[in-house]
């Protein structure tokens, strides 16, 4: 039975990158990959916010010269369907926001939206000290959302392949979110 859902931040909850764009401009540079990596290193262990990330992003991505397609969308977009799902199951089921970025932005970004209620937790890895996709992650923040709560009743969605995959070698229910519509099913079946 599940007693907890933890959902990723960015990619799931608040959409800003368009992932195809950044692997297609800046994976193929090995010197531009290697500069992800620390970016995302970075924001990971919460040394930047995420308007620094975004600016960095849009720079390895060469925004200023695909203004008909940037990486970085010049307005963010929050799942507001996902959102209001998850708010139906609160109260049957606790809540958890867990993400690798920037603490205040992610508090912000939800609490502007309207959306603070849906959350009994907010958890971002520097808090941590280890980050996604390491199992360990997701272990301690399981432990924030709900003390004593076994792996195997709690369900983690995320966007990222390697954080469904390290959500899953903690002992954890994981679902790879495409769109709410999958996603909502997939949740349903391990409700009922």
């Amino acid at each position: 039975m599940i007693k907890v859902i933890l959902t990723d931040f960015y990619g799931v909850v608040y959409d800003n990158f368009d992932w195809q764009v950044i692997y297609e401009r800046v994976h193929s540079d090995p010197e531009k990959s290697e500069q992800l990596q620390g970016i995302i290193r970075q924001i990971n262990q919460g040394l930047i916010d995420n308007e620094t990330f975004q600016q960095a992003i849009s720079i390895l991505a060469e925004d200023s010269k695909h203004p008909d397609q940037p990486a970085v969308y010049a307005r963010p977009t929050i799942n507001r369907a996902l959102l209001e799902y998850l708010r139906s199951l609160h109260g049957s089921v606790r809540i958890g926001l867990f993400s690798n970025g920037y603490r205040q932005d992610v508090i912000e970004l939800v609490e502007q939206g309207g959306y603070g209620d849906v959350f009994d937790e907010i958890i971002v890895s520097s808090q941590l000290g280890t980050y996604k996709p390491a199992p360990e992650a997701f272990l301690k923040a399981l432990e924030l959302v709900a003390p004593g709560v076994k792996p195997e009743e709690a369900l983690m969605l995320d966007d990222s392949p390697r954080h469904v995959v390290g959500a899953s070698e903690a002992g954890l229910n994981a679902i790879r979110y495409i769109d709410v519509i999958n996603a909502k099913q997939q949740i349903d079946d391990l409700l009922s």
